[in-house]
Parts: C-alpha cells; structure tokens; sequence
C-alpha cells in the first residue's frame, strides 16, 4: 500500500464516506473507508464515464484534479473494485481508460503517454494500463487468465500485496478453466501467508488442495493449509492433516521435510504439547537453517522456553525474533522480550532491549516504559525526565522526518505530546512546531494547524508563541492559501 498520500484526516477509528452518483451514460457506487489511517476504497460502476468518478474522487479527498484534458475520450467502465487501496483504486480505474495517474499530497494528476526515455516504473506502469484496457475491452478472452497473471506480478512487485492477491484470484474466478488457476491459487495464498491473513490463505489452499485438474502443488497446497489452520486456532485439524499428507505424498527433499517438521511443531504447540513441539522443532534444526521458517520456528521456541520457566531463554528468543521481523510483530517480541527479562532478574538486558526498540524506530516505547523504569530503579539510575524523553522523541522524529517516514514521526511525538503538561512553554513550541510538520505530511496542513491552535492556547510567552505562529504561516504558504499565511502572521490562529 501506498502510505505517502493520506486524503482524509483520521479524526476517528474509521471514516465511511457513500456516494451513488449517475449519468446518462451509467452509474456508479463509490464507498471510501480509512481503518487505522489506510484508505480504503470499493467501486461498483456500470458504464460510467472515468472522468466523473476521478472529479468525484478529488472533490471528497480535497485534492486538485489536473490534466484530465491529457486523457482524451474514453470508453464507458463497467467495474467493480472491492476494498482497495485507494491510490491503487485510482491508477486501475485510470488504466481502463488509457491514462496514467500520480498522486500527489494537493492533487490527482493525469500524465500523457510515455516517450522513449521512460523508466522501468513507467514501463510497467504503461504496460499495467495496456493489459486493464485490453481485458475491459475483451473480458472473456482465453489470454485474460495470462493478463490478470502479469498484473499480479507487477502489483506483488511493487508492494501492493492485496491488490497482488486481487488479480490472481481473478484467474480462478473468471477463467475456469485456465491451466494457470493452480499457479494463481499459489501465488494468491502465499501472500496471504505473508501477510498472516490466515483465514483467508485457508480458503485458498484448500480450494487449490482440492481441484480436480493435475497441478504441481498438490502436497505443497496440503502442507500450508495445515500451517493457515494452526494459526487459524485448529492444531488438531492441523495435526490430522500433515498425518494424511506424510501418508498419500511420502518424500525424501529434505527442504520439504524439514518444512513438515516446521508446521507438525507449531500444530503441537497449539495442542499444549510443548514438549513435543520442542523436540520436533529440535529435529528440524538439526536439518540446517531455513530463513522461510526461522521466524516462526524462534517464536516456537520462545513460548516453549516460558511454558518451561525458562525465562532467561524465552527472552533471548523473543529478542532475536524482533529482529527477524517487523512491524507490530517486531514490537510484540520486544515487550515480550523485555518481560521476561525482568522476570529473570535482568535489568540490564532490559535496558539493552528499550535501546534495541529505540535504534530500530520501534513503537514499542509506551509499553516498555513500565519495565524500563523498574530495571533503572534496581540498578539505582535516575528515572527520565519529561525534557529527556522530550528531546529524545524530538531526535528520533527528524530521523524519520528525513526519511519521509511522516507516520512513524507522528507515532514517536505522540506520547510526548499528550503528556506536554509537565513541559514549559519553549519546549511545548518546540514540540508543536515538529509535530505539525510531521502531521502535515501524514494527514495534511488542516490537522497540523489544529496542533499548532492547541499549543497556543497553553502558550503566553512572547517567543514561543512567535514561533507557533511562523510555523503555521509557512504550512499554509506550502499550500498556496496565503491569506491564511498573512493572518497568522498577523497573530490571529
């Protein structure tokens, strides 16, 4: 997903916006939802003009459309798009039409066709545009099944994982019968496994598991299906499973074995028999080091190490484990790891841990404090002041600022914002000024002047507050609105 344009403020949990709208020509459906500050789009149309639904788009995302000229005459779209991400929504919508998007923080921007000096990007991009206009155009043709294939491949190329799985679940959907149905099933569940979604991944290998054509991934699909069900909370399915798989396909490749092993080790923990789940986890390592399944196998092992009582063990499993992930996992194995630390009695290694999360952009910090603080008072250290963590918070969000990581800033100021009542007035403005610039970037110029009004009302200082009203002008004059520049300046935010 593309994370750089935010179109709509998260004032809540979740934001559903609705709008039918038609036209001589046809009709559509437009629904746009933000879960979690990722937006989210659902388009149902039926012979409806492109350049509408894109007008339509801009005008409730408060973005500028520019060069729909650029397009030309397009053909009706008949769509229906389901829960994409927005800008993905937008490029493909563009593409049935001919066109190529960017989207930018103020505007929508359509692009003229590529000259001879185009990028790779550009080229897939082009070539993404030529296969849409091409199965919009002849939707039933034999080579869609193809067609939706390579569209799979650029999106799952590029990052755009679900959108990835959209177009291989196509090939099964409308083309039945396509000899690529079983490569599509495996290309569209083997994201979903990466992307942990394992409800859905059940869906799909067993649908691949249960074909009636000969395919290549008959034991495979079996195999994480049994994995998809482990997590899915049935280890005995699971166990049942990998029974029936090692009798009907017997193998002596060692990589598939040791994979067996992998998942036969998890549907054991899941079953409470730690014990087992170590041993076999234990046979499996013996076959070397597989990076596909050392994650998992190291989050095995951390739970078996605490059902044990083995603490000191599970924390350096856990700890090793945020560091063969990422993300909101990376953050749960640092807690996890920072616990049972102190659980062992080692404060130092949970000092060690809190700057592990800290070096890594973790946002894990709020959750640590409660361990960091305990492990300083045993060691007899100075807790950290309000102006430590402030300055602290400040550094790592310029790094990341200056990384264009606008989320990750907000995140790390956040905590230092909503406790700013034991800071003074210079450093509430300095915190405000950084705040809203990241806010700016992340959710636009409106939700940081909100910052900035805030921290004036606890401002009375001469030059803080100067510098509260300078960082609003210069926001408001990045987005051309410069009569609001000019009262700001004046003293009125």
């Amino acid at each position: 997903m593309q994370r750089a344009a935010r179109p709509l403020p998260c004032l809540a949990a979740w934001l559903v916006l609705a709008t039918a709208a038609s036209a001589a020509q046809g009709a559509y459906d437009l629904t746009v939802k933000e879960v979690e500050g990722d937006v989210f789009a659902t388009l149902r149309a039926k012979n409806a003009r492109v350049e509408e639904i894109l007008a339509d788009v801009a005008a409730r995302t408060h973005k500028k459309l520019v060069g729909l000229e650029r397009m030309g005459k397009s053909e009706p779209l008949s769509a229906e798009l389901s829960e994409r991400p927005l800008n993905q929504l937008l490029y493909t919508v563009a593409g049935c039409a001919g066109a190529r998007l960017r989207v930018n923080p103020t505007t929508i921007e359509v692009l003229s066709d590529l000259g001879g000096g185009a990028s790779i990007e550009e080229l897939e991009e082009q070539a993404t545009i030529a296969y849409l206009r091409a199965l919009q155009a002849n939707p039933t043709h034999p080579q869609g099944a193809r067609a939706e294939l390579v569209l799979g491949d650029i999106q799952e190329k590029h990052g755009n994982l679900r959108a990835a799985v959209g177009h291989f679940e196509l090939v099964s959907r409308n083309y039945p019968e396509s000899d690529l149905v079983p490569e599509s099933l495996w290309r569209a569940g083997s994201i979903l496994v990466r992307l942990a979604d394992w409800t859905s991944g059940t869906t799909l290998f067993t649908r691949l598991a249960n074909l009636e054509q000969d395919h290549a991934y008959s034991s495979r699909a079996r195999l994480q299906l049994a994995r998809c069900l482990v997590h899915s909370g049935d280890a005995r399915q699971s166990l049942l499973l990998l029974d029936a798989l090692d009798n009907l396909f017997p193998t002596e490749d060692r990589n598939e074995l040791q994979s067996r092993l992998f998942v036969r080790a998890l549907a054991l923990r899941g079953m409470g028999r730690h014990g087992d789940a170590l041993r076999t986890l234990t046979r499996a390592d013996e076959m070397g080091t597989d990076p596909a399944w050392e994650a998992p196998a190291m989050e095995l092992r951390a739970q078996a190490f605490e059902h044990f009582d083995r603490p000191a063990e599970a924390a350096r499993a856990w700890l090793r484990l945020s560091q063969l992930t990422d993300g909101a996992r990376r953050d749960e194995a640092l807690v996890n790891a920072a616990r049972l630390a102190q659980a062992a009695g080692d404060p130092l290694s949970v000092l060690m841990i809190e700057r592990t999360a800290v070096a890594a952009g973790s946002h894990a910090g709020s959750r640590l404090e409660a361990y960091v603080l305990a492990a300083r008072r045993e060691l007899g250290l100075a807790a950290p002041t309000a102006e430590t963590r402030l300055e602290t918070a400040l550094e790592r969000a310029r790094g990341y600022l200056s990384a264009h990581l606008a989320r990750q800033a907000v995140l790390a100021l956040q905590p230092v914002w909503n406790e700013r009542d034991a800071l003074d007035e210079t450093s509430i403005a300095r915190l405000a000024r950084l705040y809203a610039t990241a806010v700016e970037e992340d959710n636009g110029v409106d939700a940081a002047i909100d910052i900035l009004r805030r921290a004036a009302r606890e401002v009375r200082m001469d030059e803080p507050r100067k510098l509260l009203l300078v960082t609003a002008g210069e926001l408001y004059e990045k987005h051309d609105r410069y009569e609001d520049a000019a009262r700001v300046y004046g003293g009125d935010l």
